[in-house]
């Protein structure tokens, strides 16, 4: 593989994944702990000397943990490893840690391995790929017990992680940028908006690492000459849904080109978003199609899927474990209905909530399309904004709810007034998911138990899908 060459991406940067904007899991390159304490950071002279250290504990971030005697705070370093002894130069400073960068491995510790990806370091998509075996499956197993205790919560019985394979990701967002040396494309390095060139990766799926070089060469000088963009690439059963990201509308000519480039690579659709404006398709080769038990769904572009065909079972499983056979169970922040079909396996009726208006839209034309019309019925409503309240939700015999990474704190509330039977939460934020699982407890939900679903590979993120049953205040 080459060697990686930086870009500067100095424009806004756009997820691909409407419901969840600030997961950035493929390509956010922040490192630090406890960002929190980010605005009260000071740097640090790049003359100040480095330090010797060992490591003795992994961070929520992934971060090295270090204690240095005479010195009253923890040193955090990005890519060390529990065991090793290194040498590091502190960076930056914060009211409770010392920011420092490995210079040198000295002797790699027990829960040290080669990465496999030879572009980790450099690139931010990935945190904890030089971690063992062993101490990966812990970290992400800590990582959710953590939260839980934080929230008072320890009691609760937590399920061993279910793991995802490499190469299963199936949707991601890279960016790119024409620079004089040529374009380079790929995610962004840790802590930075410059891109790593990326050629191969690991976490994606065979038909994506396939499309990298052809958007590289191909697509982006014809979309972004002298400037930037971003693809979110989404591996369907149709083939590739491809929707570009850019600050300009498309010419006609740029339409025209797009047009044949989807016929030469075969892709299913392709569609443009200019700025906050909702993409537009400039090709659709075939109908977008995505099987949710049993149901085909015809997805908008950059609409929220789960991240691979595998963790979407996985979390499927867990929920329809969680669920009774009932009457009416309530889908809130339903999206294109991955857990609305599944419900309907379980349930008479299913009322969907979500606050976008296209994904609703596919969501109720799959369920009338597969004739489940009179049992499946969806609405669009900004849940954050306006929760249900409890007595708009009276009669359900289950719930199941699956927010944003900033959790669902006002909807939580008024579900733990509910008293709903059975509540089902799918989060992928552990710290969010113990604040609005605490909400429940105190208005007498027991949480039953946790299921920790790895679907983000060799980040700091985990999945969670976890049963409440009420047994009364």
């Amino acid at each position: 593989m080459p060697k990686p060459t930086p870009g500067t991406f100095r424009k806004g940067k756009p997820s691909g994944d409407s419901r969840r904007r600030t997961k950035k899991a493929a390509t956010k390159g922040g490192r630090h702990e406890a960002s929190k304490n980010v605005r009260r950071e000071s740097r640090l002279p790049k003359t100040t000397d480095p330090v010797t250290l060992t490591i003795t504990e992994i961070g929520a971030k992934g971060d090295g943990i270090a204690r240095l005697e005479g010195v009253d705070k923890p040193y955090y370093v990005p890519l060390a490893a529990p065991g090793d002894r290194i040498i590091a130069r502190p960076t930056a400073e914060t009211t409770d840690f010392i920011r420092a960068t490995l210079l040198e491995l000295l002797q790699p510790g027990q829960d040290r391995r080669q990465a496999p990806c030879p572009l980790f370091g450099p690139c931010g998509g990935c945190q904890v790929q030089h971690l063992s075996e062993d101490r990966y499956t812990r970290f992400k197993q800590e990582l959710v017990q953590r939260a839980l205790n934080s929230h008072g919560l320890k009691e609760a019985p937590v399920r061993p992680i279910k793991s995802i394979a490499p190469g299963s990701r199936r949707r991601a967002t890279v960016f790119g940028r024409v620079l004089a040396a040529g374009p380079v494309l790929g995610f962004l390095e840790a802590g930075s908006h410059r891109i790593v060139n990326l050629d191969q990766c690991p976490l994606l799926t065979d038909k994506l690492n396939a499309l990298l070089d052809a958007l590289r060469v191909k697509v982006l000088p014809q979309i972004a000459a002298g400037g930037s963009g971003s693809f979110t690439l989404l591996d369907q059963e149709s083939g590739v849904d491809l929707t570009i990201q850019c600050d300009e509308e498309p010419t006609l000519d740029q339409r025209r080109y797009l047009v044949e480039i989807a016929e030469e690579l075969d892709l299913a659709r392709v569609s443009w978003a200019t700025g906050a404006e909702p993409p537009e398709p400039i090709a659709e080769r075939r109908a977008p199609v995505m099987t949710l038990s049993d149901v085909p769904v015809l997805p908008p572009p950059t609409a929220f899927t789960q991240v691979s065909a595998q963790s979407e079972e996985a979390i499927v499983d867990a929920v329809l474990d969680a669920l009774p056979d009932c009457d009416k169970v309530l889908d809130l922040y339903a999206g294109i209905g991955t857990l609305t079909f599944a419900a309907a396996r379980r349930a008479k009726s299913v009322l969907a909530f979500d606050g976008a208006d296209d994904a609703i839209k596919a969501l109720q034309k799959a369920a009338d399309r597969a004739q489940f019309g009179d049992r499946v019925k969806s609405e669009v409503r900004n849940l954050a904004q306006r929760p249900l309240l409890h007595q708009e939700l009276s009669g359900f015999d289950a719930a199941i709810f699956d927010p944003p990474r900033a959790g669902a704190k006002e909807q939580s509330a008024q579900l733990a007034q509910s008293k709903i039977p059975v509540i089902v939460a799918v989060s992928c934020n552990p710290q969010t998911f113990g604040r609005d699982a605490r909400l429940l407890a105190e208005a007498g939900y027991r949480l039953d138990w946790v299921q920790p679903i790895d679907q983000f590979l060799w980040s700091f993120h985990v999945e969670i899908v976890a049963r409440f049953v009420f047994e009364g205040a």
